[in-house]
Parts: structure tokens; C-alpha cells; sequence
């Protein structure tokens, strides 16, 4: 292990600083700041590595936007990689990461303003995945050590009762991969296990709690109570099913739908495929602009949300598959198209299956910058053009953001 003292530079996705030492070697400090003079400690090798890792030791000159960190809450390992910056700060960097990658791996150079806040910097989040440690008891998944770190304190980015509920839950279940605590708007707390093998544990509970088992391929099966909870987004109540890909922070799920609706600009006819409609949400929001409205998701229980959500409207289809499948078998000529893909972002098959369409306009939501910015290469070079990027910091305190592109058919 070698110390040494250096400047950062700028900040990488991912959360972490980055810095080059006298080699040229680039290196990622957690836990710093672009600008600061730091001491870190670094293990070199075999001196052939191209990235380094340095533990951030002494802040010798800190940035004047450096905040103090609170004992009580996880540093930069453990998810609140941005706690440390203050909020203001926080914004900006997670723009210029985005605007870099986009060029970066994407090669697209666009314009954004500064990305739209989240209205509660802490306990906003109404979600917490869980895995067991390798000791007793339950941590979560640290993106930059690679592993799942034991809970040393209170999740301050939770609603508070999430953090009472975790704070005495204690149980053990063999084959438990994963677990995930969902809060409702109203009504009981659910709780969702991934467990090797699809046969359901038995359960008993002493506090009001629903539980249901995520199966493999993402449908769930129910055990106490119910295994949906309802969540409000703007003004609109949206029913979960426990395998369903939904955000945390419902302030900013309805802040980023409506963005979407700005952006769509609809005039009331036109047509509008929704690909990865989930639970309805933007569905929802496009079909009261649209014309007509047709969704696709391969989830069966997403689907069947999202018909209860959409329950209102009268100009929304349903289709139950992949996008893979689904769009050889539609006959429609979409003048809009939308895509909100998992993390993986889209397949081969799925975008250039889109690209055939030749929609006028497409709208790309993204969980995830590093997909988003490799398909937004294939895009560009099947024929769209990039005409904006907006931002929202749908998790604060931590690296993850949420994105939204407009591209236009040159």
C-alpha cells in the first residue's frame, strides 16, 4: 500500500472522485470531492492495472461544498455516495456525469438544465431491498464494493416506517436471496422474498404486514394479506404487485411523468406506444393527450395493474409479452414512441424492432446512464437525433439518477 497526496479532478459515475497520479494512472476515491487536495492510500500491484481504488485518508484542502456526514448514516460504501456534498452540489454533478457519458459512450453531445430536485432530501424512499449477510442478520448491496455491507445505522434516505420496521426485523428463511420492504400511500407495509426454488415458506408474523413471494420470472405469489400495495402519484392511486418494477420516491415519478407529457406535446390524436408500460404510470399520463395509447410489458401482473390503473380511460391497449414479441404481431404506425427498459436498457432486437417503426418523435426514460448512453449510439445511427437530456434525482444522497431523452427522426 502506497499514500500519496493529490488533487481531484472531477467525479465519475459511480459516486466516486476520480484523480491521476504521477504515472497517469487514473484513480477512484470514494468519499471525495473535484477540487480537494486529499491523502489517499492506494494499492498499486503489480503496477499494470489501467484504474486504481485509493482509500480517501486526510482531506487536506476540502471543496466548499463538502458537508459533515452524520455517524448515524452509511458513508460513501453503502449507497449515500453524494452524502457527503452538499444538495446543491449534488445536482450539478450528477448533470455533468450524465452529459459526460453521453458523449463519452454514446457520442452525442446535448444540452440540460439542472436537474430537477427531489422534494425531500431525506426520507423520501419508499422502498428497501435487503440481502442476508454472511453473519447473521440482513445488509444491503454496496454497487462499489461489490457485496452486500451489514446495516451499521439507521437508512435516513427511507420513510420513517420503513426504518422502524427494519430496525427488529429478524427472522431466518433458508434460500432467501433477496428481500424487499414496500410502504403503500396508505394500508399495511409488504414485504417480498426471492428465494431459491418457487415453494412458499410459512410464515408467521405478529404486527400488520402483508407478505408475498417474487417467483423467477418476476409474477408473485401471495401469503398474508395482500401482495399489491396502492401508491399515489399525482393525484392518482396506482396499484403495485410486489414483482413490479416501480421507484421509490413517488415525488419525483409524478414530476418526471408530467415532464414526459411537456415533452410528448400531443395534440389528442395522435398514436403513442408506451414499450415497458410496467404498472401505467406514463401510460396513464399520455392517454389523457393522445389519441390512443398502446402498452407493452411482459410482466402478467404488471399488465394486470395496469389495466385496474388505466381503468378510467377508454382509448389504452394492453399487450402482454417481451417488445421482442409483441411488435412483429401490432399493426400500428405509432406517431410517438416511448421506452422505460429495466437497467439493461434495451436488446438488439427490441431497438432495432422500434427503429422500423419510424416513429416521428421517441422518448427514452432511463434508470440506468451507462445503458441509456450505449443505446443511445444505436439511435444515432439509425437515423435520430438527440434534442435534449432532463435529469431527476430520483434517490438523493446517492449516485443513481433518473433520465429522460427526446430524440426526433431526422
Amino acid at each position: 500500500m502506497a499514500r500519496m497526496k493529490l488533487k481531484l479532478t472531477g467525479m465519475a459515475h459511480g459516486g466516486q472522485a476520480l484523480a491521476r497520479d504521477k504515472k497517469n494512472h487514473v484513480i477512484f476515491v470514494p468519499g471525495g470531492i473535484p477540487g480537494e487536495m486529499v491523502e489517499i492510500e492506494v494499492d498499486e500491484g503489480d503496477g499494470k492495472k489501467k484504474f486504481l481504488n485509493g482509500e480517501l485518508k486526510k482531506v487536506i484542502k476540502a471543496s466548499r461544498h463538502r458537508q459533515q456526514v452524520k455517524d448515524s448514516i452509511i458513508g460513501p460504501h453503502g449507497g449515500y455516495s453524494y452524502a457527503h456534498i452538499n444538495y446543491k452540489a449534488q445536482l450539478e454533478y450528477k448533470r455533468s456525469v450524465a452529459l459526460d457519458q453521453l458523449k463519452r459512450l454514446g457520442g452525442i453531445t446535448v444540452k440540460a438544465p439542472r436537474f430537477v430536485a427531489s422534494p425531500k432530501k431525506w426520507e423520501y424512499d419508499h422502498d428497501v431491498v435487503l440481502s442476508p449477510t454472511e453473519r447473521d442478520g440482513f445488509g444491503i448491496w454496496d454497487q462499489t464494493l461489490r457485496e452486500v455491507v451489514p446495516l451499521p445505522g439507521p437508512l435516513k434516505s427511507l420513510i420513517q416506517p420503513l426504518q422502524d420496521v427494519i430496525k427488529d426485523f429478524d427472522f431466518e428463511l433458508p434460500g432467501l436471496r433477496r428481500m424487499l420492504l414496500r410502504a403503500p400511500t396508505e394500508g399495511d407495509l409488504l414485504v417480498a422474498f426471492e428465494i431459491d426454488g418457487v415453494e412458499p415458506p410459512e410464515l408467521l408474523v405478529d404486527f400488520p404486514i402483508s407478505a408475498a413471494i417474487i417467483l423467477p420470472d418476476r409474477t408473485t405469489a401471495n401469503l398474508i394479506g395482500d401482495m399489491f400495495i396502492t401508491r399515489k402519484v399525482n393525484d392518482h392511486l396506482f396499484r403495485i404487485t410486489a414483482g413490479c418494477e416501480f421507484p421509490g420516491n413517488p415525488d419525483v415519478v409524478g414530476l418526471q411523468a408530467k415532464k414526459v407529457v411537456e415533452l410528448a406535446q400531443l395534440k389528442g390524436k395522435e398514436v403513442v406506444l408506451d414499450c415497458y408500460s410496467g404498472v401505467g404510470v406514463l401510460s396513464h399520463h399520455l392517454a389523457q393527450k393522445a389519441g390512443e395509447l398502446h402498452g407493452i410489458d411482459r410482466n402478467p401482473d404488471a399488465i394486470a395493474d395496469a389495466a385496474i390503473n388505466l381503468a378510467d380511460t377508454e382509448n389504452v391497449s394492453l399487450y402482454q409479452g417481451s417488445v421482442e414479441e409483441v411488435l412483429p404481431m401490432i399493426d400500428i404506425k405509432p406517431d410517438l414512441v416511448v421506452v422505460n427498459p429495466p437497467a439493461l436498457g434495451l436488446s438488439k432486437d427490441a431497438i432495432m424492432g422500434i427503429m422500423k417503426l419510424k416513429a416521428r418523435k421517441l422518448i427514452y426514460v432511463a434508470s440506468d446512464l451507462a445503458t441509456m448512453a450505449r443505446d443511445s449510439k444505436i439511435l444515432k445511427k439509425g437515423g435520430y437525433q438527440a434534442m435534449g437530456l432532463d435529469g431527476f434525482d430520483m434517490y438523493p444522497q446517492t449516485f443513481h439518477m433518473s433520465l429522460v431523452t427526446v430524440w426526433v427522426r431526422k
